[in-house]
């Protein structure tokens, strides 16, 4: 169709109109994209660029006419100059937080801390409570555009302590190094952080994303044997616990066996044929590890056994225990 337009003995003025008509007024609820599928006719018509800036200039900011304003700003930005064209367009059609923060942003890439807390300020004032989590983290980083060192730490810190998670933690660690940020307090004051947001499972047994984040630290700081005493009566992703396993079996097989065994408890309480498959999975990997050590590999023999009783009323479950261990049920 962007070719057939192309060939019409039209005007570029008429050209320009029946585009910039049916950039928000379609006629059929199927209908090609004026700004994707019509870019090779628009880019060289001057005119329907004057079309859309003369639409947003016209056109009041606010909840019902955002839609059409972004629709008739995207032509422009994708014909910007440089970036302080991209950011006057982005301003005139700026009107919920999120478009202040991308506003801030831009202006924080190009090193204008003082345009970026202007319309940072802007944006507190319309941010939601989860915008005003991504106005912080701005925040910081106005904080080191200004060289605001003090402020940007403390800050970074503030917002991980609100909200603690391993993956946050990994963020602020790499903020430190990056900064070469002295703090000799830093990963006791995270580890507590840690610990005081774990949440038990609940009555199903459903174990909250955040619920492994200590093992994980503590796995990264290579805290064995912290890492061991925390899982022993806590529920733990399985996943956590098969890479802190993983960590340990050299120096404790027995203990890492009761870890496998656990997984695939759990992967057989699931009561689903894959869960089966995923559990024999785990049992034959602790096989292979425990291969060199015949003491635990002989306790490994013995849980089979043990669980074939203990899963007997789960027949396929059963079955494929028997199938793969016949020895031993």
């Amino acid at each position: 169709m962007p070719m057939i337009l192309n060939r019409l003995e039209w005007s570029e003025e008429d050209k320009a109109q029946w585009m910039f008509e049916r950039m928000t007024h379609h006629e059929f609820d199927v209908y090609p994209s004026i700004e994707t599928d019509f870019a090779i006719v628009w880019r060289s018509n001057p005119t329907f660029l004057h079309l859309c800036r003369k639409a947003i200039e016209n056109t009041p900011l606010n909840r019902e006419n955002a839609w059409d304003l972004k629709t008739w700003a995207a032509p422009l930005l994708a014909m910007a100059a440089d970036w302080h064209e991209v950011i006057a367009i982005k301003q005139k059609i700026a009107w919920r937080c999120d478009d202040f923060l991308d506003i801030v942003q831009l202006y924080l890439e190009h090193q204008e801390p003082h345009q970026a807390e202007f319309w940072l300020a802007k944006a507190k004032k319309h941010a939601t409570p989860y915008e005003k989590q991504q106005c912080e983290q701005l925040q910081v980083n106005l904080y080191l555009c200004l060289g605001q060192m003090t402020q940007a730490w403390q800050l970074a810190n503030r917002l991980f302590t609100e909200n603690p998670s391993f993956d946050s933690y990994q963020k602020l660690s790499a903020f430190k190094t990056t900064h070469q940020i002295e703090d000799a307090e830093f990963l006791t004051r995270i580890e507590q952080s840690l610990i005081a947001c774990y949440q038990p499972a609940d009555a199903r047994g459903f174990i909250s994303r955040n619920s492994s984040d200590v093992v994980e630290f503590y796995i990264e700081q290579q805290a064995w044997q912290k890492a061991c005493d925390w899982v022993a009566n806590r529920a733990t992703e399985s996943q956590v616990l098969l890479r802190l396993t993983d960590h340990i079996i050299a120096n404790r097989p027995q203990l890492s066996l009761q870890y496998y065994l656990r997984v695939a408890r759990a992967s057989i309480e699931q009561t689903s044929n894959q869960g089966y498959q995923d559990a024999i999975h785990h049992l034959q990997r602790i096989e292979r590890l425990l291969a060199k050590n015949p003491t635990v590999l002989a306790d490994f023999y013995l849980e089979i056994t043990a669980l074939a009783e203990a899963y007997k009323r789960k027949r396929n479950m059963h079955n494929l225990l028997k199938k793969h261990y016949p020895k031993q049920v």
